[in-house]
């Protein structure tokens, strides 16, 4: 659980007034998240989630919130920002960026099944039909261009050459003609709430951008299908399912499912080795870009033929 900013009831209240909300009954850290210092707050007015960007500039913040309330306004459920009493979204606290949003009375699963599944293809399908913002980067944060900052430094040699192998197989098997549309690229369990019904929303727009659709498949079968180290084709399936009923594959993005998982599950063992090898060296979690690298190594193994039946 990240926490770098400690607020105390003073402090929350002075923020709560800013919004013209009535004084906090109860508060509470929220887990969750490396990059902020989220909040729980119930006053009166309601329950609401304070959002301290420990690591966002203003201009990133002020970016992340005019999205969520493009999304609310093209009928997308996800989190809904609360504008202050001059009609900002984003404010301040001790030179750091502040967000209200209202809170969302559902779980963080640590799986999903199949309904759920079903639901959240439909969700991710919904997303893609939304006209993306002109500001969004036309390319992941952590994508394939972004390799070499890894390949380069040779920290774990044998990572390093598969990493290299891997870039060539994504360059060889992603065609750059792939359909894209605004995407969320990082739907894992833990950026969805299941409301009650098994309703999935999905939140932590951080990453967003204008990317191959399929790419983004791809990520959310990484983050929401496996089995271990392995991917459940069944729960694969029925995302696929969902996703259908919102928009249908072209042959290019199908042919293309496969290649895009082993780049989601590439990029996100790329991230995670630069992240806690590089970025913040941690002990504790430096080979946790080995389940990634497995998920990869198991996607490329496996019969293609499986990855059309749910298709």
């Amino acid at each position: 659980m990240a926490v770098y900013t400690i607020l105390n009831e003073d402090t929350i209240n002075t923020i709560l007034e800013n919004y013209n909300i009535a004084p906090a009954k109860d508060f509470k850290v929220l887990g969750g998240g490396s990059e902020n210092t989220n909040y729980f707050v119930e006053s009166e007015d309601g329950k609401f989630v304070l959002t301290i960007c420990e690591n966002k500039t203003f201009e990133h913040s002020e970016a992340l919130a005019t999205l969520l309330e493009h999304l609310i306004a093209n009928g997308f459920h996800t989190s809904k920002i609360v504008r202050d009493k001059e009609g900002k979204c984003i404010t301040e606290l001790n030179g750091k960026p502040i967000m209200l949003k209202w809170f969302l009375d559902g779980e963080v699963l640590e799986e999903f099944n199949s309904g759920i599944l079903e639901k959240l293809g439909q969700q991710i399908g919904r997303l893609h039909q939304v006209k993306p913002l002109e500001y969004l980067p036309d390319e992941l944060s952590y994508g394939v261009g972004f390799f070499h900052e890894v390949i380069d430094t040779h920290i774990v040699p044998d990572f390093s050459t598969w990493l290299a192998e891997v870039q060539q197989y994504i360059n060889y098997n992603v065609p750059a003609q792939l359909p894209s549309t605004l995407i969320h690229s990082d739907i894992f369990c833990n950026n969805v709430i299941v409301l009650e019904g098994g309703f999935p929303v999905i939140m932590d727009f951080e990453e967003a951008c204008c990317y191959y659709r399929i790419y983004d498949l791809g990520m959310a079968i990484v983050g929401t299908c496996r089995n271990g180290e392995t991917i459940s084709f069944e729960k694969m399936n029925a995302l696929l399912k969902g996703y259908g009923k919102e928009i249908e594959l072209l042959p290019v993005e199908k042919e293309s499912l496969p290649a895009c998982i082993v780049y989601a599950a590439a990029a996100t063992a790329f991230w995670r080795f630069r992240q806690y090898h590089i970025f913040n060296p941690d002990e504790n979690l430096k080979n946790r870009y080995l389940e990634m690298k497995n998920i990869a190594d198991f996607v490329r193994s496996v019969d293609l033929e499986i990855f059309k039946t749910g298709i």
